[in-house]
């Protein structure tokens, strides 16, 4: 039994007992999972989210990282989304951090594998300031290409074979004829198979005019209405005497695998619930009571707001029930009273006579 130490508010202890299973056998290459991904299946053990719950630490399955850009460490973030997050400071990076900047889609990964539980589809995928039609010929034409499988446990961006014909042919092959840049392959083993990726590296004296003819890649994203971008130094990491590109080449795959590259420099939002996806862009700009609120996660500061506005709707419909009530039932007594006084005429003699 180990102790994980939280920093809570509101809270008299920081100390959960957590059990971890030591597997004897793994049937996969995974080890040591904390369960980020949605599954189809009901956990059959309390499990890490399951105990989160359990000492109200968290109020649903949203997660994201957040990353160090100088040291590049990560922090795991559990609990509700950031503009229901009162502790974080909206400033920097963390200014869009809110409702009216965000935007929610459903993953779009089918299949319940390892390594494809979450993804992306992009609307148009470009290299800036090179040839279009090139471009959309090679990244465009087929609808596998505009996808990207996201998982943040890959220390690189995993590309598919045409893009790479087409990274040499517009950017690296001048570098590559010169002996500047070098192309061997890399054998990794996923799943119990053998996999074999290009690679590439470079001297580092020509860091300067191979930073300077690089062309960024832009994915656009239709309904973030975002264009992510992955730029120079995004993208190439130095090692002493050369830098390598962190983007590696599968031969037999027809998507993007977007790992730790793309999510050190953008922040997604996870609900492993729902299986949506989260992001904040500055060029989406919602009304906060719109059709985009999100009432199933509003925990927060709108929920004050939300107590008035149904009492003010209450006392309206109970004033509005009471005005349409004397209307409808009210004059019908009425003249059903003044009908009796007019037909019914009562005389006090003609009673008695009748009695006696």
């Amino acid at each position: 039994m180990d102790n994980i130490n939280f920093h809570l508010t509101n809270k008299k202890t920081n100390k959960i007992n957590f059990e971890f299973w030591l597997a004897r056998r793994v049937g996969g290459p995974n080890h040591g999972i904390i369960g980020l991904k949605h599954y189809p299946y009901t956990e059959r053990r309390q499990g890490f989210y399951s105990l989160l719950k359990k000492h109200d630490l968290i109020k649903n399955k949203i997660w994201y990282l957040e990353f160090d850009n100088k040291n590049k460490n990560g922090n795991l973030i559990i609990g509700n989304y950031p503009h229901f997050d009162n502790n974080i400071i909206k400033t920097g990076k963390k200014k869009f951090f809110d409702l009216n900047h965000f935007e929610k889609i459903y993953s779009i990964i089918k299949k319940e594998r390892w390594d494809s539980n979450w993804g992306l589809n992009f609307s148009k995928i470009y290299l800036q300031n090179a040839t279009t039609s090139i471009c959309n010929e090679i990244l465009n034409n087929t609808e596998s290409f505009k996808n990207a499988v996201l998982n943040p446990n890959l220390g690189v961006i995993i590309g598919f074979y045409q893009f790479k014909f087409l990274f040499e042919r517009i950017y690296l092959n001048k570098f590559l004829d010169n002996n500047i840049c070098f192309q061997p392959m890399l054998k990794i083993t996923r799943n119990y198979e053998d996999n074999y990726y290009y690679y590439y590296y470079c001297k580092a004296s020509y860091i300067d005019q191979m930073k300077k003819e690089f062309n960024p890649i832009i994915f656009e994203h239709k309904e973030f209405n975002y264009n992510f971008s992955l730029e120079f130094d995004d993208l190439f990491i130095r090692k002493k005497d050369y830098i390598y590109l962190r983007i590696i080449f599968d031969q037999y795959i027809s998507n993007w695998i977007f790992g730790s590259p793309f999510f050190s420099k953008y922040s997604l939002f996870f609900d492993s619930d729902s299986k949506e996806i989260g992001f904040y862009s500055p060029n989406i700009n919602h009304n906060i009571l719109g059709e985009n609120y999100d009432k199933n996660n509003d925990k927060g500061g709108n929920s004050a707001t939300k107590v008035i506005l149904q009492i003010f709707l209450g006392i309206i419909l109970v004033i509005l029930g009471i005005y349409l009530g004397k209307k409808l039932f009210g004059l019908k007594r009425k003249l059903r009273a003044n009908e009796l006084e007019e037909k019914f005429e009562y005389n006090p003699e003609e009673k008695q006579i009748q009695m006696i």
